[in-house]
Order: structure tokens, then C-alpha cells, then sequence
């Protein structure tokens, strides 16, 4: 197509950009909207193509795309649907997650896509001109040259050079990647909208889109986002039999995977975008930019990607800063600390060789408290006095309807938990402890006779592995395998926890729980703290902040981390405690579902359940977590998620079950962002009951 030959489109009023609808169409009904609401016509929004593709609404979407009459240059995934095509054509690595993932998406597209949209499709033009503001920018869907080209912000800007040039143009417009930024490339433009059928890999599940405005001097851009309804996208997803891997990143905003980006965008994932507003001012000279910027040459305008003087992960902002690490806005915006320069070999002397006993402790972070149930003491007193003495940890993790399943400790140290926990599961279930320190798992094996003789067991239920909990996949399990994962105060301990989160995800049954104890702080903590050998050991170096955990559980596929119990910890040991400063620290429970398409919030659909007795240990009340303690034979109101982790979970048998997903009535009230944690001991959560109000279970 001739420069002649390319549709033009002329305006002299803000015109709306996005992308990639991907058969969202709650998504695409929602940036209309916004359209509708900035009062922005029709005939000034344009989308730079695929409209079906990952979601499960493909027919709706491009239906709706079609006769609201907007501007739509075409993309590979509307070329290859308009021909019959055998593939999305996206140009995803052979062998890669996304190409396996994109077979069963576009076989559904494909069969469900009727003759008429086919014909549609293949009438779109792979190419719009937009003259705006006085400047001619080609509007295309990967690159100008190639329509499935991946351009981002960090593609070299010689390439967009070349392409600037080839388009005759003062900049282009282009989609493809999914992932919205403005840039300066030798004075003219290159813009990405983003796209609305996916998230844009920022850990939040929000549609980005954009909005061009004519100026004297050039263009304002705004890049913009739109909160929708993508729990019922996911529930459209699900009843199209779609994988779930896209349906969970719509709600944790986390692509499933990485392959198709560059390093540096691979190492922004999670960190959330800011909406932005930048200028565009280039000098004009016969008609198209002269090639002489104000400002720099090269410069990405939105967003800007900033690294803090730790070398942590990079800060992204929607504001229009220097390219300058000390800039301000690197301490504006937090990101989650680098790892520590502590490493395992370290840790593995500090429990192997520096302590001896749990006496030696110098906090109480790795002790468990003494107001544990009368049901725990018990199988306590039957574990050896020896594995006793050498357990270090700080909670229990002891949760509910434990009868015959199958166990996986994590950091099992001497074995205490693996035996207490072979006594609850029963002689048919059963008990793995792993442990990369070789002293502990001695002591553990050294007795594994001794406690199948003293629980009365014809054969011994519980092993022990020696490895790392960082490489689960490396130790020869099955993924998919077990019922329940525990941990008790030794993830903080370890340098890699994302690795340690996703192994346990992958190791995990549909409806398996990760319940573990582990300690949290109030911030994030500064070098000084989470290098000194004696803190980390101590459990205190590692610890988390609260907030960047459940950014990381999330990023694993563990979408509504819930808090059990919580308490705080002292530090009486002064001269660890005048280095640890003002910082707070908690031992705390948490248990993570493995339950991909759990919502972000607790949204309500007017459900509720009747606890019907049954659990062992819990006959009264049975405890979800900390704000959901449930009377039997209470009708107890429950959001869409708490729902899901009843019904579709080892505790489906104890409830009955009232309700479904085909109303919504928004959000629970109090469902917010604030600290989790209060210092309530989950012992106290049963006497809490008289205070609650009767008509919420949720937050």
C-alpha cells in the first residue's frame, strides 16, 4: 500500500488509541465508555487490531468493535482468523509457553468466529494515517515493515528509525506488544497505546489506552487506565474451556510468561504503572519533522524506568522525569528490596553449627508461642525429645481436615512438624520433610523407627529429603501431588522466595493449600538489617514486608493470600534490637489456595454457607482465617473467593452451600489495603464471634 493508497484520517480534537481487545469484551465495553464519558466521537478512536484472541468472548467483541463504527487497523490475529489460518501468527518462540498457550485460544476463536466477521476482518487496512496537531503519524499494528514485529520500549531506536523513515511519516502508532509507552526517536515519535484484553504486566488488572490532543507545538499524550469487570471476562474464559494461565493474569495483572519481552521489561514485571501525561514538541520543516528534537535525542517520555541506589528492581512512574537515578521520584515510589548479599551457606551454618539447641536463640522469632491448642500439645508429647530440642520456628501449621492427606514440609529442620503432622493425616497418609542443612536432617531420620513405634503405625508414613526448597523441581516430586504444603519460619530465610512460592504452587493439587508461619515486617528493610548474618539467621534479616509478600504470592498464581493469625515479635536482646531501629516484626500464618481465577477484592454475589460440623478439632467453629470464624449452623455470607475456597477445596464436604456466581452485588465493605496485621492472637478469633456482625463474613 502507497502512502497515496493509506486511508487519512484528519483531526483537530483529541483522538482515542488502544489496542488488542483479545476477545475482552467487558474490556472493550469499559474503554468505550470512557470514550463515551471524554466525550471523544467515534470517529476519533482508533485500535490498532487483534480483536480476538486470548478471552473468551471473540464473537461479542468484534461484533461490538464492528458496529460501533471506530477505526481498526488490522492484526495478525484478524488476518489469520479473516484466512482460516491454523495459527494466531503473533510470532511467539516455537516451543515457548505462549505459542503452547496460543494454540488452544485460537482454536476457539477460530471455530466459534462467524463467515460474515471473517469477511470484515479481511477488509480492515493494515495501515491508518492520522494527521493530528499538524503531523502525520502512520498508524500499524506491529511495525511498519512487519504486522506481528514486537516493538518495545527498549527495541533499539535505530530500528525505529528505520521504521519512522519507511512510513514517510513524523512518527508511528503501533500495538502488538502489550505494553503502553511514548518515545522520542531522533526528534519524531514512536506510541503505544497498550491494549485493553490484558493487563499490562504491571501486577494490576487495569486496560491502558491512550489519548492524543493537538497542541500548537506539537501533542499532549495521556496514558490512561480503565478498571472493568474482569471477573466475569474470567468467567467467560472458564465456560470457553480457555487455559487458565491467561484467565489468572487477568486478575493478578502477571503474564504467565516472559518469552516474547526484552530484559528489561522482563525485570519490570509487577511493578505497577502510573498514568502519565507527556508532550511531544518537534520542530517542523517542510512539512514532516525536521529530525531535530527539544530535549534530547532519544528519549523514552512514558513510562520512565528508574533504578534506586540499592540496585533493586526498577521504579516505574507515569511521570515525566530526567533519565537520572537520583532523580527525586526514585525514592517517591518503593520497590521491593533487592536480595540480600546473605546466602544459603550462611544459613546453613548458622542452623547447622552455630546453634545447637533452640535455647541458643537470641529473639523469640523462632519460637512457637505457648497458648497452642490442647490437640497440638498432644502430638507433641509424642515427638522425641532430641527433635524437640533442635526445632526452630515460629507458628503453627497445624490447619483443619487433615485425615489422609498427603504433606510437604518445607525447611523441616529435625522433624518436629513432619511428626506432629503423621500423627494427624493417620497411618494412610503422609508426611515429606525436605531440609538443605545435613545436621538437622540426621537428627529427623535418626528417630523415623522410633515415632512409627510410639504412633502405633505398621509402616512409617513420614521421609526426608536432603535439598533446597528453592529448587523443588529438582528433588524428583510429582507436580500436582499434594494436598497441603507447610512451612514454618524458614521462607524468610531463603534468598529466592518467588522460587520457593511457585515450586510449592506447582507441587500442589487443584485446591491445595500452602499454610505456613513464617515473620513479616512493617517496611521494608534496609541493607544494614537484612545483610547482618545474626538477624537473618535470627529470622529477621529476611523477613518480608507484609505488602511485598502478597505482590510475590500473587506473581506465583496464589491470587488471595489469607491471613490466619498474627502476633508480634519482642527483640530483648539490646544490641540486636538498636540495630534493627524502629522496624515492627510479626509471626504470622498465612494459607494460599491454589485456585487460579481467585478476584483481586472480595466482590459479593450473595452467597453464603452453613458450616455443618464434622472437621476434627473444630466441631463448633471452623476458622478460615482471621476473619472468617464460622459457627455451625450459621448461615454464614461469604464473597465469590472465600466461596471458592469451601467448595472447591478438601472442605467441601463440611459445608452446604448457598447461592452462585450469576449476580453481582459489588464489593464487600472494609475489603482495603491497610496492614494486615494487629497482633491478634488467632486463638482469639472463636471469641471474637460475639462482636462480628451478623449480616458479613468478608473483611
Amino acid at each position: 500500500m502507497t502512502l497515496s493508497e493509506t486511508p487519512l484520517l484528519e483531526c483537530d480534537k483529541p483522538v482515542l488509541i488502544f489496542g488488542g481487545p483479545y476477545s475482552n469484551l467487558q474490556a472493550t465495553e469499559a474503554v468505550l465508555a470512557e470514550a463515551r464519558r471524554l466525550k471523544i466521537k467515534k470517529s476519533r478512536i482508533i485500535c490498532t487490531g487483534d480483536l480476538a484472541a486470548y478471552c473468551g468472548d471473540a464473537v461479542a467483541t468484534i461484533d461490538l468493535v464492528r458496529e460501533s463504527g471506530i477505526h481498526v487497523v488490522m492484526g495478525n490475529c484478524d488476518e489469520q482468523l479473516a484466512s482460516g489460518a491454523g495459527d494466531c501468527g503473533c510470532g511467539f518462540p516455537s516451543d515457548s509457553l505462549c505459542e503452547q498457550l496460543s494454540s488452544a485460544w485460537f482454536t476457539h476463536a477460530n471455530s466459534v468466529v462467524r463467515p460474515d466477521q471473517r469477511s470484515w476482518l479481511a477488509a480492515l487496512p493494515r495501515r491508518i494515517d492520522l494527521h493530528i496537531g499538524g503531523h502525520r503519524l502512520a498508524v500499524v499494528h506491529g511495525s511498519v515493515g512487519v504486522m506481528n514485529r514486537f516493538v518495545f520500549a527498549t527495541t533499539p531506536p535505530a530500528f525505529k528509525r528505520q521504521e519512522i523513515e519507511l512510513s514517510g511519516c513524523d512518527g508511528v502508532i503501533a500495538g502488538h506488544c502489550g505494553l503502553p509507552f511514548s518515545e522520542i526517536v531522533g526528534g519524531r515519535l514512536w506510541h503505544n497505546a497498550g491494549v485493553v484484553g490484558m493487563p499490562a504486566n504491571d501486577g494490576t488488572p487495569r486496560a491502558w489506552f491512550s489519548v492524543l490532543t493537538p497542541r500548537k507545538s506539537g501533542l499532549k499524550i495521556e496514558h490512561l487506565a480503565v478498571a472493568y469487570d474482569q471477573a466475569a471476562a474470567a468467567t467467560a474464559m472458564y465456560k470457553s474451556g480457555l487455559p487458565s494461565e491467561y484467565r489468572v493474569a487477568l486478575a493478578t495483572g502477571i503474564w504467565p510468561s516472559c518469552d516474547v519481552l526484552p530484559e528489561r521489561e522482563t525485570q519490570e514485571q509487577g511493578v505497577p504503572l502510573t498514568a502519565g501525561v507527556v508532550s511531544w514538541r518537534p520542530e517542523k520543516s517542510g512539512g514532516k519533522a525536521s529530525g531535530k528534537p527539544i530535549g534530547p535525542e532519544n528519549v523514552v517520555l512514558w513510562p520512565q524506568i528508574l533504578s534506586d541506589s540499592r540496585g533493586a528492581r526498577p521504579i516505574r512512574t507515569g511521570q515525566k522525569q530526567p533519565l537520572d537515578s537520583k532523580s527525586p521520584v526514585a525514592s517517591a515510589c518503593c520497590a521491593p528490596a533487592a536480595s540480600p548479599a546473605i546466602g544459603t551457606e550462611e544459613v546453613k551454618d548458622y542452623y547447622g553449627k552455630t546453634l545447637q539447641t533452640s535455647a541458643d536463640l537470641k529473639t523469640e522469632a523462632c519460637c512457637t508461642p505457648d497458648d497452642m491448642p490442647g490437640f497440638v500439645k498432644r502430638t507433641l508429647s509424642n515427638v522425641h525429645d532430641e527433635v524437640l530440642a533442635k526445632y526452630y520456628g515460629c507458628g503453627l501449621v497445624t490447619p483443619a481436615a487433615l485425615d489422609r492427606a498427603r504433606i510437604l514440609d518445607l525447611g523441616s529442620g529435625s522433624g518436629r512438624d513432619v511428626y506432629a503432622l503423621a500423627q494427624l493425616v493417620g497411618e494412610k497418609g503422609e508426611v515429606v520433610g525436605i531440609d538443605m542443612t545435613a545436621e538437622q536432617i540426621a537428627v529427623a531420620r535418626a528417630h523415623t523407627e522410633w515415632h512409627r513405634e510410639r504412633f502405633g503405625f505398621e509402616k512409617s508414613n513420614v521421609h526426608f529429603l536432603d535439598g533446597y526448597i528453592e529448587k523443588l523441581g529438582d528433588l524428583g516430586l510429582e507436580p500436582g501431588s499434594f494436598d497441603i504444603i507447610v512451612s514454618n519460619c524458614v521462607i524468610n530465610l531463603s534468598t529466592d522466595k518467588l522460587a520457593v512460592l511457585k515450586g510449592a504452587y506447582d507441587l500442589l493439587k487443584p485446591g491445595g493449600e500452602m499454610y505456613f508461619a513464617d515473620v513479616y515486617a512493617d517496611r521494608r528493610l534496609p541493607d544494614a538489617v537484612r545483610n547482618d548474618p545474626v538477624l537473618y539467621g535470627e529470622c529477621l534479616g529476611g523477613a518480608l514486608y507484609w505488602n511485598d509478600f502478597h505482590t510475590l504470592a500473587k506473581r506465583a498464581g496464589f491470587l488471595d493470600p489469607r491471613l490466619v493469625t498474627d502476633r508480634p515479635l519482642g527483640v530483648t536482646d539490646e544490641k540486636l534490637a538498636a540495630k534493627l531501629g524502629p522496624a515492627k516484626f510479626f509471626s504470622a500464618t498465612y494459607r494460599l489456595f491454589k485456585l487460579p481465577g481467585l478476584e483481586p477484592l472480595c466482590e459479593d454475589y450473595g452467597q453464603a454457607v452453613v458450616y455443618k460440623g464434622g472437621v476434627a478439632n473444630a466441631e463448633d467453629v471452623f476458622v478460615l482465617d482471621k476473619h472468617h470464624a464460622i459457627e455451625r449452623g450459621k448461615v454464614f455470607p461469604v464473597c465469590g473467593n472465600t466461596w471458592r475456597m469451601l467448595a472447591e477445596t478438601r472442605f467441601a464436604p463440611y459445608f452446604d452451600f448457598i447461592g452462585d456466581f450469576s449476580r453481582h452485588y459489588g464489593i464487600f465493605a472494609g475489603c482495603g489495603t491497610s496492614m494486615p496485621f494487629d497482633g491478634a492472637p488467632g486463638a482469639r478469633l472463636a471469641s471474637s464471634l460475639a462482636s462480628s456482625p451478623a449480616s458479613g463474613g468478608c473483611c
